[in-house]
């Protein structure tokens, strides 16, 4: 039950919505939410931004190496340097 109608009422069935909320339409969920295509991006696939993209993309969750890490901090303080001097 929602809010709105435990703290003003409504306990006729004029209002209320059905349990399973589909709304009474026959659109098929698994095709609607399915991917368009392979190269559209989402978190699995980023795309290709090299050209904007200040460091490469990690493909997988893994731990830096301290070079990386420092290089990464390093690159963080040179562009927040930047963006205040704009």
């Amino acid at each position: 039950m929602s809010l709105q109608l435990r703290l003003f009422g409504g306990n006729s069935d004029a209002g209320k919505l059905t349990a399973s909320n589909d709304g009474g339409h026959a659109i098929d969920k698994s095709k609607v939410l399915a991917s368009t295509d392979a190269s559209v991006i989402t978190p699995l696939n980023p795309g290709n931004f090299s050209s904007i993209r200040s460091v490469p993309v990690v493909p997988a969750p893994r731990y830096f190496t301290k070079e990386e890490a420092d290089a990464m901090k390093d690159l963080a303080k040179e562009k927040n340097r930047r963006c205040k001097t704009v």
